[in-house]
């Protein structure tokens, strides 16, 4: 059943009454077609320790214990697609060193691998601030690896070059209700998507990290991209860059739709929020651009696809954007569900703003787990807001609450397979939209 959010990433769908009856054929067949040639680690221990025998089909630290590195180092050694199950535990990686086979330092990726955590609350692999935590890399410059890691936080790494988080230099990465704090590097402290790499980011907060160590080029405190991106339903928040783009950097192409980009910094005293160079692009939809310090858009401006908010100019010059607007929103802060966000305040024109109601309804719920579109502004119709956060009356008031897919307490993800075949939709609508242009 994990393996189900990969097929749907790659499925195209072509209706919403068709991406729907897809999902149901592929339930009814997902038991027994997914994961026949892999394998499954449930790592036990919390203690950094290698595996005994890499290759053998057995998670083991020579004392009977499935550590988390011996489980990505037996998963390298493994052909196929294979799956690392982490309890509610703290991993911190305490083996200093490099290396590129997972024995030392950062946790080397090698081979396709999903990475399923219980919460960011309850999850946490941490660098330990002696190496970046994930890397993936195959050594294979004709086809890429696919990684997958859900529901947990990925903090405190210090890496001396970029990527502090993660590292994915060309790799296929997927990200769902995951966290990335307080992590260092000198480009992309929080995640470093390389030139042939292309990530996917759902659901997610990318907050407290800090591009430093280098002061020539300290850039993307919390992403620094050069290849292809999605972001949605995430917030990029109170991230640090010495030089370029506080919250994201990029020379790459970017998609962001329905997320919250607010009170990034630099040092330099440039724009702290999004900063694109030459060669690169960025496209927005249905986003919160704001209270980035010195501005919130820097280089090459963005393309508006609609329906975004700024506190500053942004380019935003669609009918439907609204630049030069204080969007109201509260501090980061856990506002309910597995990742924190600014919440809406009640009178923030963000709310009900995004009225394109295809869009509005593929996307399903927000970062949070909150249905939208919601009738936040009670005049009667409903309509998605702006940003990862989505307000209901009566219930939002900075502190969360709401209609959530999850039960209260739940980190599981299974509800909200619902919703995937419609928010595919969406990051296919943006890229054909990019080709088309």
């Amino acid at each position: 059943m994990t393996r189900l959010f990969n097929l749907l990433k790659d499925l195209e769908v072509p209706s919403l009454t068709t991406g729907i009856m897809i999902f149901a054929l592929t339930l009814l067949v997902v038991a027994g077609s997914i994961g026949a040639n892999a394998a499954t680690f449930e790592v036990n221990s919390t203690v950094d320790a290698v595996d005994d025998n890499p290759g053998d089909g057995i998670c083991d630290d020579g004392s009977g214990n499935c550590t988390l590195r011996a489980a990505v180092m037996e998963t390298n050694d493994l052909a196929g697609s294979d799956e690392i199950v982490l309890k509610s535990k703290t991993y911190v990686l305490t083996i200093p060193g490099p290396d590129a086979i997972a024995e030392k330092g950062d946790l080397d990726i090698r081979d396709d691998l999903l990475i399923q955590g219980q919460g960011t609350l309850e999850t946490v692999i941490d660098g330990n601030l002696i190496t970046r935590v994930f890397h993936l890399l195959d050594g294979d410059d004709m086809n890429q690896i696919d990684v997958e890691v859900y529901d947990l936080t990925i903090r405190n790494s210090d890496a001396g070059n970029a990527g502090g988080g993660i590292r994915n230099v060309a790799e296929k990465l997927f990200l769902y209700r995951v966290a990335l704090e307080n992590n260092t590097s000198p480009r992309g402290a929080g995640l470093y998507n390389g030139p042939d790499g292309d990530t996917t980011i759902r659901d997610s907060v990318i907050f407290n990290n800090t591009a430093t160590g280098d002061p020539d080029m300290e850039r993307g405190g919390g992403i620094y991209n050069k290849g292809e991106l999605f972001l949605g339903n995430s917030t990029v928040s109170n991230n640090s860059a010495g030089d370029l783009g506080g919250g994201i950097f990029n020379e790459g192409s970017i998609h962001a739709a329905f997320s919250t980009i607010a009170d990034n910094t630099t040092e330099s005293g440039l724009p702290g929020g999004v900063h694109t160079i030459f060669g690169g692009d960025l496209s927005l939809f249905a986003n919160i651009i704001a209270d980035n310090n010195d501005g919130n858009c820097g280089g090459i401006l963005p393309t508006s696809q609609g329906f975004n908010i700024s506190s500053s100019n942004c380019n935003l010059n669609d009918p439907t954007d609204m630049p030069n607007t204080d969007p109201m929103i509260g501090p980061l802060q856990n506002n309910g569900g597995n990742t924190w966000t600014h919440a809406l305040l009640s009178s923030s024109p963000a709310i009900d703003m995004a009225g394109n109601e295809f869009a509005c309804f593929e996307v399903g719920a927000d970062q949070r787990g909150i249905i939208r579109p919601q009738d936040g502004d009670q005049i009667g119709e409903a309509f998605c807001d702006a940003g990862a956060f989505e307000f209901k009356a009566n219930l939002d008031s900075g502190e969360g609450g709401g209609c959530s897919i999850a039960k209260p307490g739940s980190s599981a993800p299974l509800p909200l397979y619902l919703l995937i075949p419609v928010f595919l939709l969406v990051i296919r609508l943006f890229r054909k939209q990019k080709i088309n242009a």
